[in-house]
């Protein structure tokens, strides 16, 4: 058996790996943006920041509802059906925003936050941390 070619191989895969990781990104968002938002972790992925809450769709759909209403976006779009939801407003800087809701089991929702076309990431955690607040504040006793 040949194991100078198996752990040339090994070798690659494992460098191989480790650049993948390193360029893409998605290996240290959990790390770099999650926690420290919500109870959740979040991870920012190709312009999305996405997160699970441990909230019920329908308060988090009226969380999302006043934390847009609250920033005076004006408002292009705005539905709800069978536990998905989706708004999206003009921004006063000319960007797009579009918040993504849906229930993922009773008392868990996803919600996926875009800023502009490429995404913004500052801003999009900046409303997800208002969309915590307002969740926190209409918790249940």
């Amino acid at each position: 058996m040949n194991f100078g070619k198996t752990k040339r191989c090994v070798a690659f895969l494992l460098c191989f790996s480790l650049v993948v990781a390193l360029f893409s990104g998605c290996v240290m968002a959990p790390i770099l943006a999650g926690g420290a938002i919500g109870g959740a972790f979040t991870v920012y992925v190709q312009g999305d920041l996405k997160t699970k809450e441990s909230a019920s769709f329908d308060r988090v759909w009226l969380s999302v509802v006043e934390t847009v209403e609250d920033q005076e976006y004006q408002i292009v779009e705005k539905v709800s059906a069978g536990g998905e939801a989706i708004i999206r407003a003009d921004l006063p800087n000319g960007k797009e925003l579009t918040v993504k809701v849906s229930a993922d089991r009773p008392e868990v929702t996803d919600i996926s936050i875009r800023v502009g076309f490429w995404g913004d990431r500052e801003e999009s955690r900046r409303l997800l941390r208002m969309i915590v607040e307002k969740l926190s504040a209409t918790a249940s006793p």
